[in-house]
């Protein structure tokens, strides 16, 4: 009978045909299997034959003298009669209960279950029916242990399963950013929770959050030191760790108030702990477990494996588009950001201006001192601009000693004096340098994207702003294109210039 039950409709059928089958062998009026919470002190009943007698909700274990006796220890079935049997009844069936008999499921020698007779006349149980009621209530008690560890293997392997597909998608991309965001998401998905965030850094300098999901977004960028919040403590111990009172945690950090429990793992690559992955509950689920928190650390290997390849893409792509002598970008790169802004600036309506630069005596330099030394000129003149300018803003070595900064926001006259601060700061570099030939110095050339412009167009006019500042006006000047007389042609400067630059500057 049980076994039918194990293989076919599982631990309600294993119920179901128990009590039908005691309710038969003892002719007694109810049967009842009782689910006892230890942690809760309440008792459930989970089965009742005949079914209507089930009693809906839980109880209060202090109600149930007799159930309590055996939470505490009395693994031996126990019989009542009198008030003590008529209040069980009452309590757990609504029935009028003369004789009861009660019988624990032992499981890992603690009583999870019990079974309940109860009996609408007075009757005392024999020695032989309540050995025969242990009899039942062992055998149920293995088949749902058997199908509670069949349940827990086929749990672990669907995590597993799991586990296995949520890094197969957290390594789809090799957008960091993206890659970032996928990782709280699967995280959550998962392991059920409500929300969950990736910290970048170390045990040292503390963590910044970089990516979450179910928090809000504003919450980006908040910084931990190490031991602030759980967080900060695995940071800080480079061990995974949880709780399931986050509020004691005495060093809560703010915007995380309404975490219950939470989940926190270290996340390594390239030898080094470089965040922290943390998974947490909003409400009072199932108490989190070490189960919970081993799988979390399976997941954040397969996860920082994915920052790893993103972040070894991400060095690549900016390798490709920075030019390695000056940490400039690249031609290329200023072409394709200025493709981009002024796509953005049609949509917009935003002011965008460029400003080229040609550095003045350089090709005295190089012919003086070497191309060693015209390299270390360009360097610093390439940190020097980037110093100067806005984070935003696109610094760029253009050609040879010719540079261009993308000035975001800025029209023509601001971007004149972001000119004036580049031509500054690029003398005051050079000026820093001991072996140099001569002044050195820089002129520059402004032009104001007007609507409807290619890239091409606007570079030609600050170019030309440009060469006529090294024609007209002298050098170490900054020149506005719509200051550019109509008449000026550039003609064969530009190309005396052209043929300078190729024989003297240093790629």
């Amino acid at each position: 009978m049980l076994v039918s039950g194990l293989e076919s409709e599982g631990p309600e059928a294993v119920r179901r045909n128990l009590i039908a089958e005691i309710r038969r062998a003892f002719a007694v009026e109810v049967v009842l299997m009782v689910e006892l919470a230890e942690r809760e002190a309440r008792a459930t009943v989970i089965a009742a034959e005949p079914p209507e007698a089930e009693r809906k909700g839980s109880i209060a274990l202090d109600e149930l003298s007799a159930v309590s006796d055996l939470v505490d220890g009395r693994l031996v079935p126990l019989q009542l009669t009198g008030e003590g049997s008529l209040q069980l009844g009452r309590l757990l069936a609504d029935i009028k209960a003369c004789s009861s008999l009660l019988v624990p499921m032992r499981s890992r020698d603690m009583p999870g279950h019990v079974l309940v007779l109860l009996s609408g006349a007075e009757r005392e149980f024999g020695p032989e029916e309540v050995e025969l009621a242990g009899a039942f209530a062992a055998a149920a008690a293995a088949g749902l242990d058997q199908l509670r560890l069949a349940e827990e293997h086929a749990g672990r392997t669907a995590r597993q399963v799991e586990l296995v597909r949520a890094g197969r998608i957290v390594n789809e991309s090799l957008d960091l950013t993206r890659v970032l965001v996928r990782i709280c998401v699967e995280a959550a998905g998962f392991l059920a929770g409500d929300c969950a965030c990736v910290w970048l850094g170390d045990g040292v300098e503390g963590i910044r959050l970089e990516a979450l999901y179910g928090f809000p977004p504003e919450l980006v960028g908040t910084r931990l030191r190490p031991g602030e919040g759980l967080a900060g403590r695995v940071a800080a111990s480079g061990e995974g760790m949880f709780t399931n009172d986050y509020a004691e945690l005495t060093r809560s950090p703010v915007g995380f108030s309404d975490i219950e429990g939470e989940l926190g793992v270290p996340m390594h690559w390239d030898g080094e702990l470089r965040g922290v992955l943390a998974v947490g509950n909003r409400q009072a689920h199932q108490p989190l477990t070490h189960e919970q928190l081993e799988l979390l650390e399976g997941f954040a290997d397969l996860a920082a494996a994915a920052c790893r390849n993103a972040s070894a893409h991400a060095g690549l792509a900016h390798q490709a588009r920075t030019d390695s002598l000056t940490g400039c970008v690249n031609h290329a790169a200023l072409h394709d950001a200025l493709g981009r802004e002024l796509a953005r600036c049609e949509r917009t309506g935003h002011d965008l201006s460029l400003v080229l630069l040609d550095l003045d005596g350089f090709k005295a330099v190089n012919e003086e001192h070497g191309h060693l030394v015209g390299d270390e000129v360009l360097r610093r003149v390439g940190h020097a601009l980037r110093a100067t300018m806005r984070p935003y803003d696109t610094v760029a070595r253009y050609g040879g000693d010719e540079f261009a900064v993308l000035a975001y926001g800025v029209d023509e006259a601001a971007a004149g004096e972001v000119a004036h601060r580049s031509l500054g700061s690029v003398g005051r570099a050079v000026d820093a340098l001991e072996e140099r030939s001569g002044e050195v110095g820089a002129t520059a050339g402004v032009a104001e994207w007007r609507p409807g412009e290619t890239p091409t167009e606007l570079i030609a006019r600050a170019d030309r702003a440009l060469l006529y500042g090294k024609q007209r006006d002298g050098r170490g000047t900054a020149v506005y294109a719509s200051a550019i007389p109509e008449a000026f042609r550039a003609g064969r400067f530009e190309r005396r210039r052209r043929q300078d630059e190729a024989a003297g500057a240093s790629e």
